[in-house]
């Protein structure tokens, strides 16, 4: 799958080099250049910030007293799960493999994981 892709994407990309370069010149205004880069920076800033967190959250470093002392107990989840599901809600409505309540329950699924494993002891070996 990856190497048809991988041919697909190189074809085109010649295609496209050899017909389109220098064929159109589309000029944007600066002022657009320059907000839209702000914008397009601070969604992906936001997005990756929050993927990043909750990462952390479904970790088992996050159940640990010390991190729930500085993140608070549940607010880390709280403030990144909307995030992230935003994401996830556009990227599977805009896909052509389209999921009713898809992300949704895996995030539930990886909170009910993290939740589980917070009650039982760290230094367990198992």
């Amino acid at each position: 799958m990856i190497g048809v892709a991988a041919v697909v994407f190189s074809v085109l990309h010649t295609v496209a080099s050899s017909f389109l370069t220098e064929t159109f010149e589309v000029s944007i205004p600066k002022l657009f250049n320059s907000a839209g880069a702000a914008i397009l920076g601070f969604v992906a800033g936001y997005l990756l910030l929050n993927f990043v967190f909750f990462v952390f959250y479904i970790t088992p470093v996050s159940q640990q007293p010390i991190v729930k002392t500085f993140s608070g107990d549940d607010a880390m989840g709280s403030v990144t799960t909307p995030a992230i599901l935003g994401a996830c809600n556009f990227i599977n409505k805009v896909s052509l493999q389209c999921y009713d309540d898809g992300p949704e329950r895996a995030a539930e699924q990886l909170m009910l994981i993290a939740k589980s494993q917070s009650g039982s002891d760290p230094n367990e070996v198992r």
